[in-house]
């Protein structure tokens, strides 16, 4: 069961105080929520910038780094592009040291990526001299699309691409196994976790991550709050 529950602050005093706490937050970062946020703020330069107006403003959700978790957010293929999966193998150890396993393996640090395929977990770790010098190309989401979904499965866009699909890491090794299994998909990739200290130096950098490149909890359930907008 998933319980919230909301307080309203309207005793000035108690705003004053909030509003000169908050002052003194030097950074906060949009870790979910960039979609919506980018739109609220598009609406408001549509509509004007009247600080008292409702649409100059839009709700959320503010959390101390320690209360939030970022999962893995892992990918799942439904072609090798033509290849068997021995090719695919084969030509993953051109940018990868790639180490077979006999029970599920899942990555226990950054550069390291699994891969399910053929009822076989495979562990590859990116060569050195693979990685790219851009910031967000050090990220391992970039480096498997760099390396594998764009050059050998041809998956050039991973956001309209119905090739590929995604599946947050709550659903474990074995939620990636009996998707493969089931016949739907060929082959499955884990990759470790972004860390807090990625997400913060990609933003200070005014740089973008990688599609679908965190799965971050807590969550809010849809429809908890009503805000019109609008007046007819």
């Amino acid at each position: 069961m998933v319980k919230h529950e909301m307080w309203l602050l309207d005793d000035p005093e108690t705003q004053s105080w909030l509003e000169t706490e908050m002052g003194r937050v030097e950074s906060l970062y949009i870790a979910d929520g960039h979609h919506r946020s980018a739109s609220s703020s598009l609406v408001a330069h549509i509509h004007g910038e009247d600080p008292d107006a409702a649409h100059n403003s839009f709700m959320s959700l503010l959390l101390p780094q320690s209360q939030l978790k970022i999962y893995d957010y892992n990918r799942l293929v439904r072609s090798l592009n033509g290849l068997s999966p021995e090719d695919f193998v084969e030509r993953l150890s051109e940018n990868f040291i790639v180490e077979q396993h006999v029970t599920a393996y899942k990555p226990t640090r950054n550069r390291n990526i699994a891969c399910y395929l053929n009822d076989t977990w495979y562990s590859l770790t990116v060569r050195p001299e693979k990685i790219g010098d851009g910031l967000v190309d050090r990220l391992d989401a970039r480096i498997l699309t760099n390396l594998v979904l764009k050059p050998l499965l041809d998956i050039q866009d991973l956001k309209t691409d119905d090739r590929i699909d995604f599946m947050n890491g709550r659903a474990g090794m074995l939620g990636l196994e009996k998707a493969v299994d089931s016949g739907e998909f060929v082959a499955a990739f884990a990759l470790f976790p972004v860390t807090f200290d990625q997400l913060k130096e990609v933003s200070d950098a005014n740089e973008i991550m990688p599609p679908k490149s965190t799965w971050i909890e807590p969550k809010l359930r849809s429809g908890l709050t009503i805000y019109e907008l609008f007046e007819d």
